[in-house]
């Protein structure tokens, strides 16, 4: 057999209520020419119509509820999720700078201050379709609720052990201990306990409170 096939595509749009070959509720469609020709130069040609169902907000994938950790609290679509659609097989994001097809979408942020590196974003999302008309269902407005948690303690750097001698006569010194590092990625630190054995063997401990620490706002880094 000695014949080849071949075939072109032509793409075309579908206006919003329009019909193409008496389909309805397309959005776009492809033609399809299949040529023919055989060993003796004899040719033949057929069209072929692909249609594209016109998407439904129905069939969004909207972006789920969310928890990230205070030590990466990007809170932007990128990182927590944007409506998507599936079309040629493919997730389609709907940006707010940049809609798919006839899907438009924008969203309102209210912040939820909870406590120390952590809070609530109540993500809302209206996601437009502009081939409909409005109603109660179009716009589609969805709620995305955004958790930024703090689940890190405090990290401390311990002194290395030190030795001291005392004064000869009555086994007592006064030393200046090296600095304790303490520091927390997220969160102020409101407190702080030390414990310690004295020379007869008792446990001490001692319990301190910060309220005045420079710098010391609740979504910054301290170390002290």
């Amino acid at each position: 057999n000695n014949s080849t096939l071949s075939y072109v595509d032509t793409w075309g749009q579908v206006a919003c209520g329009a019909t193409i070959n008496g389909q309805s509720g397309m959005s776009a469609y492809i033609l399809r020419k299949w040529m023919a020709a055989d060993a003796s130069g004899n040719t033949g040609s057929s069209n072929q119509y692909l249609y594209f169902e016109r998407k439904r907000l129905t069939d969004l994938t909207l972006p789920a509820a969310i928890t990230l950790g205070c030590q990466s609290p990007g809170t932007e679509p990128q990182v927590t999720g944007v409506p998507r659609i599936k079309q040629f097989g493919l997730d389609w994001p709907i940006w707010p700078s940049d809609g798919f097809c006839d899907f438009s979408s924008t969203y309102t942020d209210l912040p939820i201050e909870v406590c120390d590196g952590s809070k609530t974003i109540v993500r809302t999302w209206v996601i437009h379709e502009s081939c409909f008309p409005a109603g109660s269902s179009n716009p589609l407005n969805h709620v995305q609720v955004i958790k930024v948690v703090d689940t890190l303690p405090p990290v401390p750097q311990c002194p290395e052990n030190v030795t001291v001698s005392t004064n000869p006569n009555d086994c007592q010194r006064d030393y200046n201990l090296p600095d304790f590092i303490v520091a927390d990625s997220c969160s102020r630190m409101s407190s702080l306990t030390a414990y310690w054995t004295d020379y007869n063997g008792i446990g001490r401990g001692l319990n301190g409170s910060f309220t005045t620490l420079p710098g010391n706002n609740p979504w910054a880094p301290d170390t002290m």
